[in-house]
């Protein structure tokens, strides 16, 4: 019997003394998951700060360290920090009852918190109390409560927008720097040109070929798109303008005006017509003269010829065409339809 005694102390003092341990080792009730239904922007809740509000949905586990013999009730709200320091309730009360730990961790609870307009900025926290009822070292009732998880807001309005630093017009390559980028790619460029990395906000754009078009470098960041167009050819930048149509036997001028800043030498004129005479005034003015006789395929509309401009530039041998429409001096009847 003494021995027995001495056997259900000892018992007694280890039970005691595993509890004590377990208790020990940090609170009865902690935040096991907290998941927001939105994609995180660095880690912050974005929100756009206008005049309505910004609904947040998401779920929430507990974890329990305390024999499945005692009981454990749950309760949780989300309160907003604004940056002086205030706090307001932003969800309806999570309740977690004893039934719904199914082993140690909680079945998970949804919620839904809503920042206010014009009050988002600042902090979302996630606090928790829970019901203390036979609990050991600790008397009956709701405990203080406790902060789970903290998340910063961020306002996606202020997220700087990319800005491109490159030719808008390449013939072979073009080296871009790219500040504040997002995720990067080439839109429009199947066939017409390449997309490298480089690092350190560098991009690299390759022509292929003598293929000719428009390409788009994109970055997209939080859903908005920033674009730069780039055309890949090899015309010379400027415009063409005077005479758009010229009448058997008589004449035009024709001139070309580069873009500030560009440097062409060489400069030359072709025209793709027949019989007729051009006399080039300078690099940049034509003087076309179109005989009384110039034969016409179409004699009452007239006919279109191609006048080119060619000189060397930043991408070699470069030109730029204007079409010129050649008019009968006197239409012939309208043809028969």
């Amino acid at each position: 019997m003494r021995y027995i005694l001495k056997y259900v102390l000892s018992l007694v003092f280890f039970i005691t003394l595993f509890n004590s341990s377990v208790f020990a080792q940090g609170g009865y009730i902690s935040l096991y998951q907290a998941g927001l239904n939105i994609t995180l922007q660095d880690g912050k809740i974005p929100y756009k700060n206008d005049n309505k509000t910004t609904d947040v949905t998401g779920f929430v586990t507990f974890t329990k360290n305390i024999p499945d013999s005692l009981e454990c009730n749950v309760s949780a709200i989300f309160v907003h920090r604004s940056t002086t320091g205030t706090e307001t309730t932003i969800s309806d009360s999570i309740r977690v009852s004893d039934t719904e730990f199914r082993t140690s961790i909680s079945v998970p609870k949804n919620f839904t918190f809503k920042l206010q307009p014009n009050k988002k900025a600042g902090q979302v926290i996630l606090r928790f109390k829970y019901y203390k009822k036979n609990y050991p070292n600790t008397t009956n009732g709701w405990s203080s409560m406790e902060s789970g998880k903290t998340w910063q807001t961020v306002e996606i309005d202020t997220i700087p927008p990319a800005s491109f630093n490159g030719p808008s017009q390449i013939c072979g390559e073009g080296i871009y720097t790219i500040t504040n980028p997002g995720t990067i790619t080439l839109e429009n460029a199947s066939g017409i040109a390449t997309l490298t990395s480089l690092g350190n906000n560098q991009w690299k754009v390759t022509r292929i070929g003598n293929a000719v078009g428009t390409v788009y470098l994109r970055s997209t960041s939080s859903g908005k798109i920033y674009n730069k167009s780039i055309q890949i050819n090899s015309d010379m930048k400027g415009t063409i303008t005077g005479s758009s149509s010229i009448k058997q036997g008589l004449s035009g001028t024709i001139t070309f005006t580069p873009d500030p800043g560009t440097n062409y030498t060489n400069l030359s004129w072709v025209v793709d017509a027949g019989a007729h005479t051009s006399l080039q005034i300078d690099p940049y003015n034509l003087k076309i003269t179109i005989p009384a006789n110039y034969p016409l395929y179409d004699t009452y509309n007239g006919d279109d010829v191609y006048v080119t401009v060619k000189g060397y530039g930043e991408c070699g041998l470069m030109e730029k065409t204007h079409i010129l429409r050649i008019l009968p001096r006197q239409p012939s009847p309208h043809p028969q339809q």
